[in-house]
Protein backbone atom coordinates (compact mmCIF):
# COMPACT_ATOMS: atom_id res chain seq x y z
CA UNK A 1 0.00 0.00 0.00
CA UNK A 2 2.68 2.25 0.89
CA UNK A 3 4.73 2.10 -2.53
CA UNK A 4 1.36 2.02 -4.84
CA UNK A 5 0.71 5.86 -5.26
CA UNK A 6 4.67 5.51 -6.40
CA UNK A 7 3.92 2.63 -9.07
CA UNK A 8 0.33 4.00 -10.03
CA UNK A 9 2.22 7.78 -10.98
CA UNK A 10 5.71 5.97 -12.82
CA UNK A 11 4.01 3.43 -14.54
CA UNK A 12 1.27 6.31 -16.02
CA UNK A 13 4.87 8.13 -17.63
CA UNK A 14 6.37 4.74 -18.73
CA UNK A 15 3.98 2.77 -20.13
CA UNK A 16 6.75 0.36 -21.50
CA UNK A 17 8.15 -0.40 -18.69
CA UNK A 18 7.55 -4.17 -17.25
CA UNK A 19 6.84 -4.45 -13.12
CA UNK A 20 7.88 -7.78 -11.77
CA UNK A 21 6.76 -8.80 -8.36
CA UNK A 22 8.51 -11.38 -6.73
CA UNK A 23 6.26 -13.62 -4.23
CA UNK A 24 2.66 -13.35 -5.60
CA UNK A 25 1.78 -16.39 -8.03
CA UNK A 26 -0.53 -13.83 -10.25
CA UNK A 27 -1.60 -10.53 -10.87
CA UNK A 28 -2.28 -9.21 -7.92
CA UNK A 29 -6.18 -7.87 -7.80
CA UNK A 30 -6.16 -3.86 -8.19
CA UNK A 31 -3.30 -3.52 -10.64
CA UNK A 32 -4.72 -1.12 -13.58
CA UNK A 33 -5.53 -3.80 -16.70
CA UNK A 34 -2.89 -1.66 -18.83
CA UNK A 35 0.52 -2.22 -17.00
CA UNK A 36 2.85 -5.05 -17.65
CA UNK A 37 3.32 -7.03 -14.97
CA UNK A 38 5.23 -10.23 -14.17
CA UNK A 39 4.77 -12.40 -11.18
CA UNK A 40 7.30 -14.48 -9.86
CA UNK A 41 5.92 -16.86 -7.57
CA UNK A 42 7.34 -17.80 -3.87
CA UNK A 43 10.35 -19.86 -3.66
CA UNK A 44 11.68 -22.31 -1.05
CA UNK A 45 15.32 -21.90 -2.42
CA UNK A 46 17.21 -18.77 -2.11
CA UNK A 47 19.70 -19.62 -4.81
CA UNK A 48 16.64 -19.93 -7.05
CA UNK A 49 15.11 -16.61 -6.35
CA UNK A 50 18.56 -15.21 -6.53
CA UNK A 51 19.01 -16.91 -10.11
CA UNK A 52 15.69 -15.12 -11.04
CA UNK A 53 16.13 -11.59 -9.79
CA UNK A 54 16.25 -9.63 -12.85
CA UNK A 55 16.01 -5.99 -14.54
CA UNK A 56 17.09 -2.47 -14.42
CA UNK A 57 15.84 -1.33 -11.06
CA UNK A 58 14.64 -2.88 -7.66
CA UNK A 59 12.68 -1.42 -5.42
CA UNK A 60 13.14 -1.59 -1.52
CA UNK A 61 10.40 0.37 -0.12
CA UNK A 62 9.97 -0.33 4.04
CA UNK A 63 6.71 0.99 5.28
CA UNK A 64 7.36 4.48 7.76
CA UNK A 65 7.30 3.95 11.09
CA UNK A 66 6.96 0.33 11.53
CA UNK A 67 8.51 -1.75 14.24
CA UNK A 68 8.90 -4.86 12.01
CA UNK A 69 10.57 -2.45 9.45
CA UNK A 70 13.27 -1.19 11.64
CA UNK A 71 14.56 -4.70 12.70
CA UNK A 72 15.09 -5.58 8.91
CA UNK A 73 18.68 -5.71 7.05
CA UNK A 74 19.39 -4.03 3.98
CA UNK A 75 19.91 -7.70 2.68
CA UNK A 76 17.54 -6.76 -0.61
CA UNK A 77 20.07 -3.99 -1.54
CA UNK A 78 22.98 -6.50 -1.37
CA UNK A 79 20.68 -8.91 -3.68
CA UNK A 80 20.05 -6.22 -6.08
CA UNK A 81 23.45 -4.86 -6.65
CA UNK A 82 25.11 -8.60 -6.85
CA UNK A 83 22.74 -9.38 -9.41
CA UNK A 84 23.81 -5.55 -11.46
CA UNK A 85 20.52 -4.22 -10.41
CA UNK A 86 20.45 -0.62 -9.08
CA UNK A 87 18.32 -0.60 -6.02
CA UNK A 88 15.81 2.35 -5.12
CA UNK A 89 15.89 2.40 -1.24
CA UNK A 90 13.58 3.64 1.61
CA UNK A 91 15.77 6.44 3.12
CA UNK A 92 16.71 4.34 6.16
CA UNK A 93 19.79 2.86 7.99
CA UNK A 94 18.93 -0.36 6.95
CA UNK A 95 20.23 0.45 3.01
CA UNK A 96 22.56 3.70 4.21
CA UNK A 97 24.55 1.39 6.41
CA UNK A 98 25.60 -0.41 3.01
CA UNK A 99 26.36 2.30 1.05
CA UNK A 100 26.40 5.66 2.54
CA UNK A 101 24.45 8.75 0.60
CA UNK A 102 27.38 10.02 -1.68
CA UNK A 103 27.77 12.55 -4.03
CA UNK A 104 29.39 10.68 -6.19
CA UNK A 105 26.97 10.09 -9.46
CA UNK A 106 27.83 6.84 -9.57
CA UNK A 107 26.36 5.76 -5.89
CA UNK A 108 25.41 2.08 -6.04
CA UNK A 109 21.80 2.86 -4.45
CA UNK A 110 19.38 5.73 -5.20
CA UNK A 111 17.38 6.62 -1.92
CA UNK A 112 13.77 7.94 -1.76
CA UNK A 113 11.63 9.14 1.70
CA UNK A 114 8.68 10.58 0.19
CA UNK A 115 6.31 9.51 -2.64
CA UNK A 116 7.66 12.44 -5.28
CA UNK A 117 11.35 10.90 -4.33
CA UNK A 118 10.47 7.75 -5.28
CA UNK A 119 8.60 8.73 -8.62
CA UNK A 120 12.09 11.12 -9.25
CA UNK A 121 14.22 8.70 -8.79
CA UNK A 122 12.83 5.54 -10.90
CA UNK A 123 12.28 8.24 -13.98
CA UNK A 124 15.74 9.37 -13.24
CA UNK A 125 16.76 5.60 -13.39
CA UNK A 126 14.65 4.61 -16.35
CA UNK A 127 15.71 7.47 -18.55
CA UNK A 128 19.53 6.60 -17.20
CA UNK A 129 20.06 2.88 -16.40
CA UNK A 130 21.44 2.02 -20.14
CA UNK A 131 24.85 3.62 -21.08
CA UNK A 132 28.50 4.86 -18.70
CA UNK A 133 26.10 5.86 -15.79
CA UNK A 134 23.99 2.64 -15.21
CA UNK A 135 27.54 0.63 -16.47
CA UNK A 136 29.51 2.47 -13.69
CA UNK A 137 26.52 1.85 -10.87
CA UNK A 138 26.19 -1.91 -11.74
CA UNK A 139 29.93 -1.79 -11.09
CA UNK A 140 29.46 0.00 -7.89
CA UNK A 141 27.30 -2.13 -6.54
CA UNK A 142 28.48 -5.53 -7.53
CA UNK A 143 31.55 -4.15 -5.77
CA UNK A 144 29.78 -2.90 -2.40
CA UNK A 145 27.99 -6.25 -2.10
CA UNK A 146 31.08 -8.12 -2.61
CA UNK A 147 32.15 -6.67 0.85
CA UNK A 148 29.23 -8.34 2.56
CA UNK A 149 30.05 -11.97 1.46
CA UNK A 150 30.31 -14.99 3.79
CA UNK A 151 33.94 -15.79 2.43
CA UNK A 152 34.83 -11.90 3.92
CA UNK A 153 33.40 -12.40 7.49
CA UNK A 154 34.29 -15.55 8.20
CA UNK A 155 36.50 -14.31 10.90
CA UNK A 156 33.70 -12.57 13.02
CA UNK A 157 31.59 -15.84 12.99
CA UNK A 158 34.66 -17.56 14.23
CA UNK A 159 35.32 -14.85 16.69
CA UNK A 160 31.58 -14.92 18.24
CA UNK A 161 31.84 -18.56 18.52
CA UNK A 162 35.45 -18.54 20.38
CA UNK A 163 34.13 -15.76 22.67
CA UNK A 164 30.98 -17.79 23.42
CA UNK A 165 33.06 -21.30 23.56
CA UNK A 166 34.98 -19.28 25.99
CA UNK A 167 31.61 -18.15 28.55
CA UNK A 168 30.39 -21.62 28.42
CA UNK A 169 33.62 -23.45 29.66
Amino acid sequence: QYIAPVLAKFMSKHRDTTLRLYGPDSRPEGIPDWWTVETMGWTKKPYDYLKSLNGSVGIAPLQPDSEFNRSKAGVKALEYMARGILPLCQDYDQYTSIAPRDINLYSPILFAAAIDQWVDNLSYAYSNHQGEWGRRRRISGREVASEHTIERHAHAWADVYEKGLANVR
